[in-house]
């Protein structure tokens, strides 16, 4: 298997020129079913696991590509999501595509050598939301790699036979594997309702603000802004086809103004003509820009939150409610295969761009490795994000350090200004307090961005310094 990653990542087992039967039981004892098994935070390993046996209405797969996504990180580095928690070890990856092995005793619309894309979510029982067709919400759902349920980074995989889906002979394994956020993109551009000649702003060009920027686009939408932190990011945004792209956190007018999620909103309005957009679409889950998208949206328009973010948030619910800002949730995707596929077959979407990198089955570990993204800190003897404390507000200077460039001794106004914009802008930082207080009360901040958002011309040369890289605790 190589593993690959990407904006989606993706791993690659190379497939035997023609499908075998299912193997005898000695013969399945001889195989090699190589998985990548989380066992603990921080305790991820190849394990040469049991083969499987497909059911009477599963499949058994060989499986070719398959992707790590963001949670598979997570349950690596923490060993869990939220209230779903790791108890035991489990096999990791959910965006996964393969060839059928074998078919169990009921299944009739796949044979062996079928090139199949595989819908990690299946129902476990026919309740009211399979009924109405949003099984997605259905509390008992099985899902790859959330526990306690095993997912398809493996040699070879069982599934539900209902929840394989046949790929066109021009569409790869690793866009089939790449199904699975293009999904997400599908099902929150159909809550949104985005159609011909909408007018979308997508906040957060990650991976998923990628695929519903692509998907956006194939639905038909007239004009879209996307916005993020990194340059990066936005540079490839605007290759997929962004009309618009905002880099959140830098530029002369941020640097001048540091306004807020209205100022922001401003901003995406000022992009589209002074019209603002039709429908917003929030990938980040930080609050500051679940605050923008409300104020971007235009009034009797749509917000849908797609990105994961704290429990609790400050939001401007009473703007939404006069100006009937409707707020959609999304959680996963339902009834999106046949429709991604048919968008990948037709060419109407290219998800290839988003493959970066591809790695063999037996340097999964170091493919983990390659995808860690620095997004939380190590922090000294206090955390604060965004918000201080009012006795917090005498400290005379602070120090900000930007990984790989310099060290800044600022006053404490630009610092809080800093910390602000940071907020609106989803950058991730620490404050920390030390210990010592020889000269005031004195923060380290770690700010993270591609820029630094105030004028260097306010800097002296004394107090600018080079820093290390030290290491820093990601997930």
């Amino acid at each position: 298997m190589t593993a690959a990653t990407s904006t989606p990542r993706t791993l690659t087992l190379p497939l035997p020129t023609t499908p075998s039967p299912l193997p005898t039981s000695h013969e399945m004892a001889a195989l090699n079913n190589t998985s990548v098994v989380v066992y603990a935070a921080k305790d991820l390993r190849l394990v040469n696991r049991e083969m499987p046996v497909p059911g009477p209405n599963e499949v058994l797969l060989k499986m070719h590509s398959v992707g790590i996504c963001g949670s598979d990180v997570h349950y690596w580095q923490h060993g869990r999501i939220g209230d779903f928690v790791l108890q035991e070890p489990m096999v990791l990856g959910h965006e996964a595509a393969g060839t059928v092995c074998a078919v169990g005793t009921s299944v009739t619309h796949l044979v062996p050598g079928d090139r199949v894309a595989i819908e990690p979510g299946v129902p476990r029982e026919n309740d009211e939301f399979c009924k109405n067709g949003r099984y997605n919400l259905s509390p008992s759902i099985f899902f790859c790699a959330t526990p306690p349920d095993h997912g398809s980074l493996c040699r070879y995989y069982t599934h539900s036979a209902s929840f394989c889906y046949k790929l066109p002979d021009n569409v790869s394994y690793e866009e089939g594997a790449l199904v699975e956020p293009l999904s997400v993109g599908i099902h929150a551009c159909r809550r949104a309702g985005v159609s011909l000649g909408s007018y979308v702003f997508i906040c957060g060009a990650g991976p998923i603000g990628l695929v519903c920027l692509l998907v956006a686009k194939g639905m038909g939408a007239a004009k879209v802004v996307i916005t993020d932190l990194s340059s990066e990011r936005l540079a490839k945004a605007r290759e997929l086809g962004a009309d618009f792209v905002l880099l959140s956190g830098a530029g002369s007018e941020a640097e001048a103004s540091l306004g807020g999620p209205q100022d922001m909103a401003r901003r995406v309005a000022e992009c589209l003509g002074g019209t603002p957009p039709d429908i917003s679409i929030e990938c980040t889950g930080a609050e500051a820009c679940v605050q923008a998208s409300i104020y971007a949206t235009r009034s009797g328009g749509v917000l849908v939150l797609v990105g994961m973010g704290p429990k609790l948030m400050t939001l401007p619910i009473l703007n939404a409610a006069v100006r009937e800002v409707d707020i959609r949730g999304v959680f996963r995707y339902c009834n999106t295969w046949p429709m991604a596929i048919a968008m990948l077959a037709s060419r109407h979407v290219d998800v290839q761009p988003l493959v970066t990198h591809r790695f063999p089955l037996s340097s999964a570990l170091e493919a983990f490795e390659n995808v860690k993204i620095p997004r939380l800190l190590k922090s000294g003897p206090a955390d604060v994000k965004g918000r201080h404390k009012p006795q917090h507000l005498k400290a005379p200077l602070a120090q900000i350090h930007i990984p790989g460039l310099v060290c800044h001794r600022l006053c404490l106004t630009q610092v809080l200004k800093l910390v602000r914009h940071a907020v609106i802008a989803r950058v991730m930082l620490v404050i920390s307090v030390p210990l010592s207080r020889t000269d005031g009360l004195n923060f380290k901040v770690f700010f993270f961005g591609s820029q630094l958002p105030v004028s260097k011309s306010c800097l002296k040369a004394k107090d600018v310094q080079p820093i290390s890289q030290e290491p820093l605790v990601l997930f």
